[in-house]
């Protein structure tokens, strides 16, 4: 038989599989612990995150990232609210120097004229969020834009309170061009905080039901509803599997007032809480 040439066939142009949202995003883990110190980029983006817990920054972050701690960029402080259970709290910040700033917050730096303290208490702070450019071209008025639309983001989101005392103007006065590559750092800014785990960004995705013809309009295309019974409770609720793949509960479904022996204490306080919301309106329709 005559040799025979096996040719890799190349892919025309405009035939890249995927879709414009995929993203390919790298997670280093520096200390070799999933909720330890870790660094995180999306491929080809010159944003780059860094993710550790409160007491790590001068504890093995300055070591492991000293070049890019230093650098200007902006910053997230993260927690629980100690009074509600079923709220985390988190503080938005920028800086030239970001772990100088995250000092100045912890009182390890004394705050001087230029770099006053915010009037925020920090007792919360679990886990701290760092974003800054790989390029070193971020100025000052791009971390205020970035700081501007990360907190007015994070009020889109009911389960997380942004503890700003200020709500920054967004805009400033930067060009357009300008404007285009901070919206760019932002969006990856999302998809690295939820990357690694924290989602205060998410908003809610409940599509607009869509009525399946001769079908009651509970139900919806890719969007199956579920429901739930015993003795004293009822519930309906749709999974989204093809948006987020959360639970929504429907409107009307019946809960049990009184707990049981086992129900969790976080659950129990939760509970509390819902009930405490659900009277509080009632009240406000009757007054």
């Amino acid at each position: 038989m005559p040799n025979e040439k096996f040719v890799q066939k190349q892919p025309e142009a405009g035939s890249c599989p995927g879709n414009g949202k995929a993203r390919l995003v790298k997670i280093y883990l520096a200390d070799g612990e999933p909720e330890g110190i870790r660094s995180a980029q999306i491929d080809i983006s010159t944003t780059y995150a860094i993710a550790f817990k409160g007491d790590q920054l001068n504890l093995g972050v300055k070591k492991e990232y000293a070049d890019q701690i230093q650098k200007s960029g902006v910053y997230l402080i993260i927690g629980r609210d100690p009074d509600k259970v079923d709220k985390k709290l988190v503080y938005v910040g920028e800086s030239e120097d970001v772990g100088k700033r995250l000092n100045v917050h912890k009182g390890i730096i004394k705050a001087n004229s230029a770099e006053t303290m915010d009037p925020v208490g920090f007792t919360f702070w679990e886990d701290t969020l760092v974003f800054v450019s790989k390029d070193d071209n971020l100025t000052k008025a791009h971390i205020r834009y970035v700081e501007a639309e990360l907190i007015a983001a994070i009020k889109g989101n009911h389960a997380w309170g942004a503890l700003n005392v200020k709500n920054p103007p967004a805009a400033g006065k930067l060009p357009k061009e300008d404007v285009s590559s901070m919206c760019r750092f932002i969006e990856e800014v999302k998809i690295l905080s939820g990357a690694l785990g924290f989602d205060m960004f998410k908003t809610s995705k409940l599509p607009m039901p869509q009525l399946l013809p001769g079908i009651s309009n509970t139900a919806t295309i890719g969007n199956p509803e579920f429901c739930f019974s015993e003795n004293g409770f009822a519930a309906k609720a749709v999974f989204l599997a093809g948006s987020t793949g959360e639970w929504v509960v429907r409107a009307n479904s019946t809960a049990k007032l009184e707990h049981t022996p086992a129900t969790p204490k976080g659950a129990i306080n939760l509970r509390a809480t819902l009930r405490s919301r659900w009277r509080a309106q009632e009240n406000r329709q009757w007054a």
